[in-house]
């Protein structure tokens, strides 16, 4: 609200919405362009959720879609899928090891291989939502370590791999925050 008053959560969706005239809110949700009538008077939706246009494609670190809406109501989109990533892990020689990650869909980002363990903390994009993700590369299992609805980013191990150092919005700004690595995550 404009006026000062509590934010309100209208849908779970993985981009920021944009408005089409003459009354509709235009967002994705799972790689799908949705259209959503909506009263402005009543701040909420007025209608079901019509898909528009499937796969979209996204850019899930900055929850910007691809699509634009004018003034006059055209739509504009860009077809594709989320852009699936790919960690691989190197020797020294420049050959593959064991333990490469198999493609992910969640917009990863960041990768911080721990000191002496067999782990990468990444952070991964789910439904609009960063957080900072454990990924354990000899089994290839994930287990996600932030759950807050803030964006968590860039982690950092700490020299005897017990602590994670990482960027957060929980406050507002871009706080850095520190937490104990539980040693059965190992």
């Amino acid at each position: 609200s404009l006026d000062g008053g509590e934010p309100k959560r209208l849908t779970q969706a993985d981009t920021t919405a944009r408005w089409l005239p003459p009354g509709r809110l235009l967002y994705m949700r799972q790689n799908a362009l949705i259209a959503r009538p909506f009263d402005v008077k009543k701040g909420d939706f007025s209608g079901e959720p019509v898909t528009l246009a499937a796969p979209v494609g996204y850019d899930g670190t900055f929850n910007i879609g691809g699509f634009s809406v004018s003034a006059a109501g055209q739509v504009a989109y860009r077809a594709g899928g989320v852009q699936r990533r790919l960690l691989t892990w190197f020797d020294r020689a420049g050959k593959p090891t064991p333990g490469t990650m198999a493609p992910d869909d969640a917009d990863i980002n960041y990768p911080e291989l721990a000191p002496d363990d067999p782990r990468v903390a990444v952070v991964r994009t789910v439904q609009t939502n960063q957080d900072v993700w454990f990924t354990d590369l000899l089994r290839g299992s994930q287990e996600r370590f932030t759950f807050d609805p803030a964006g968590d980013t860039q982690p950092v191990w700490s020299p005897d791999g017990m602590r994670i150092v990482f960027r957060s919005t929980r406050k507002g700004g871009g706080d850095l925050l520190v937490d104990l690595c539980d040693a059965t995550r190992k």
